[in-house]
């Protein structure tokens, strides 16, 4: 196992709903068959983001992205922790407004409403 997601460039499925294929230097999900989510392929911040919502979502289990991706279960167990809390926005610290050193748990669970429910927001 290593800290580098595998990206194939051959379209490789996730789950029976979920797959990903890499055309160049860009990564692409499918849900359904439909493109939902892209990243490059060094953005390993957005990878972790996108898998982890993918598992909140209910879309994919850590498994399957640990042995899909030959990823560290740590690494996914902590990213979906991140997500759980925070949504994306915890995982661009650099994005957020400055804040108080607490932050309130409506407030995380509004920015975790950003996604759309059944599927991944692009």
């Amino acid at each position: 196992m290593k800290n580098m997601p595998v990206f194939p460039d051959t379209l490789t499925e996730v789950t029976p709903h979920l797959a990903f294929c890499r055309d160049g230097d860009t990564v692409v999900y499918f849900f359904n068959g439909l493109p939902v989510f892209s990243h490059h392929r060094l953005d390993v911040i957005t990878f972790h983001m996108i898998t982890a919502q993918f598992c909140v979502e209910g879309h994919a289990e850590e498994d399957d992205i640990v042995r899909t991706f030959e990823v560290e279960a740590e690494g996914v167990s902590l990213a979906v922790e991140l997500y759980e809390n925070m949504g994306a926005d915890g995982f661009y610290p650099d994005s957020l407004p400055n804040l108080t050193t607490s932050r309130s748990l409506a407030g995380a669970k509004k920015r975790k409403r950003r996604t759309v429910k059944g599927s991944p927001v692009k």
